[in-house]
């Protein structure tokens, strides 16, 4: 008999004009039985028409509430609201599960139906969809963010496949058990990781479900998504703080998948920042390699996307380049993200990424 408990559907909103009727309809669409959907949706104190489209839809679906908030406090202190509000609708069920979801991510009709048929198992504790990214080919980062994604989702699986000990949801759509779901704090910036976190110190096991396939319009410029990296970055290293025990304690599978996943990703802007002053010193020390060196640390971070960037004014687009470009720009964004960081994060609100 196919496993089929109550999912609630949890959904932050900020301005979304343009996307949540999409979203909602992709949700009252899944191939699962209706009866046991709930959508909550919270508003946190959208100024465009979100507002209007979801109420409109809310009236003609029971199973649609639509909260609103009359003041802005983040997309963390708004899903904290939700569960609380879910929790006193359905107290003390082992099987109900939680699916939190952006809404710009749009789920394939089988997504929650591929990630539910997990929970199945008592060990499972998270479950992450396959991030499907929409990116118009013409887009400046279209191919490097296709395959960053492509590569990290890859990992993920493994490490869920293998261990039990995936390194994180996307945060775009992956479903959870609600008694699992913890209180997020309220100046977070990536809650999707802390939360994933919190399932693996619980006990319990996360995976990546690559048949569960959900869409997500990314950033088509290189600025839009350094601003989202950066933000990133700084909720990175607030997870850090938050799980550094990570480092030390816990099963030697999930300290390994944390420190050569995520911990030395998250420090490689550091890492590289050392090694070009290392460079510089030891090339007035010593002749030879270090010029060597230095000139491709030169050529690497500031020739070639200074390059990439002006043959782009003449619509040039050289693969190697862009990708080089990326990798550069990527770096200086969690760099950037860690001085954010060192100087402290007081509030959890962001402006979320211009939607097409």
């Amino acid at each position: 008999m196919e496993y089929t408990p109550i999912v609630s559907c949890v959904i932050s909103i900020y301005n979304e004009e343009k996307i949540i009727e999409e979203k909602i309809n992709s949700l009252l669409l899944q191939n699962y039985p209706n009866e046991k959907i709930q959508i909550y949706i919270g508003s946190d104190c959208s100024s465009d028409k979100s507002d209007e489209i979801a109420h409109r839809i809310s009236a003609l679906h029971s199973n649609i509430h639509h909260i609103t908030f009359p003041k802005r406090r983040g997309k963390t202190a708004v899903i904290n609201d939700l569960v609380q509000i879910i929790s006193k609708d359905r107290p003390g069920d082992p099987n109900h599960l939680l699916l939190c979801t952006d809404a710009n991510v749009i789920l394939d009709a089988n997504c929650m139906r591929n990630l539910v048929k997990h929970f199945s198992d008592p060990s499972i504790g998270l479950v992450d969809c396959n991030m499907t990214p929409l990116t118009e080919k013409s887009a400046d980062i279209a191919n490097s963010e296709r395959t960053y994604i492509k590569l990290e989702t890859s990992i993920k699986y493994w490490e869920g496949e293998i261990w039990g000990n995936m390194m994180g949801a996307f945060g775009g759509c992956y479903a959870l058990r609600s008694n699992l779901m913890p209180i997020i704090p309220d100046n977070l910036l990536v809650d999707d990781f802390y939360i994933s976190m919190k399932v693996l110190e619980a006990g319990y096991q996360s995976k990546n479900s690559l048949d569960a396939i959900a869409f997500e319009s990314l950033p088509g410029s290189l600025g839009e998504e350094f601003k989202r990296k950066m933000r990133i970055s700084t909720g990175n290293f607030q997870n850090l703080n938050y799980f550094s025990h990570f480092l030390f304690s816990g099963p030697m599978s999930r300290i390994l998948c944390f420190i050569f996943h995520k911990v030395i990703r998250w420090i490689t802007p550091i890492l590289i920042l050392i090694s070009f002053l290392c460079t510089f010193i030891l090339f007035f020390q010593f002749s030879g390699t270090y010029k060597i060196l230095l000139g491709m640390f030169v050529m690497t971070f500031f020739l070639l996307p200074i390059a990439d960037r002006a043959l782009k004014y003449i619509n040039v687009r050289i693969p190697i380049l862009r990708n080089i470009s990326y990798f550069v720009v990527m770096n200086f964004a969690l760099f950037r993200g860690f001085i954010q960081y060192c100087k402290g994060v007081r509030s959890g609100v962001w402006q979320p990424t211009s939607r097409n």
